[in-house]
């Protein structure tokens, strides 16, 4: 998933906002969100613990 934040990237600052809004996107509480890797990187692997929903734009299904 592409997205484009503008927080800046000072402080912590643009991550927290990220995982606001993924928090939104996918209907749970920001502390369900974790940054796996890329903390200080603009690609990042994110986790998310037993999302509520999952965004449009998300396909889960997997191809055999």
């Amino acid at each position: 998933m592409r997205v484009r934040i503008t927080a800046p990237p000072v402080d912590g600052r643009a991550n927290s906002h990220l995982l606001a809004w993924l928090a939104g996107q996918f209907g749970v509480a920001k502390t369900a969100i974790t940054i796996e890797s890329g903390q200080s990187s603009p690609l990042k692997r994110i986790r998310v613990k037993n999302p509520g929903r999952m965004p449009d734009n998300i396909d889960i299904s997997q191809s055999t």
